[in-house]
């Protein structure tokens, strides 16, 4: 729980980070729905680091929710 605590805190401290990496971040924290929006803004502030990112083992939690689907689709990625 302590842990959980401090990488709250972590990311509301970078908030303003790059959106991929807070991807990963809320990822790791188990929050897909702060995932999938940090990855919907780097879609739009840094989409040459999506498709590397969608391929990351650390995104593994995320492939199975449908938005993850449209996210492949975006970035022109054959269907799993």
């Amino acid at each position: 729980l302590g842990m959980r605590a401090e990488a709250e805190a972590l990311a509301a401290e970078f908030k303003d980070a790059s959106p991929t990496l807070l991807a990963e971040l809320y990822v790791a924290l188990g929050d897909k729905d702060r995932a999938f929006d940090a990855l919907g803004r780097a879609a739009f502030l840094e989409p040459q680091r999506v498709p590397l990112l969608l391929v990351y083992p650390q995104m593994a939690p995320l492939r199975g929710d449908p938005r993850f689907a449209a996210v492949r689709q975006q970035f022109r990625f054959p269907p799993q």
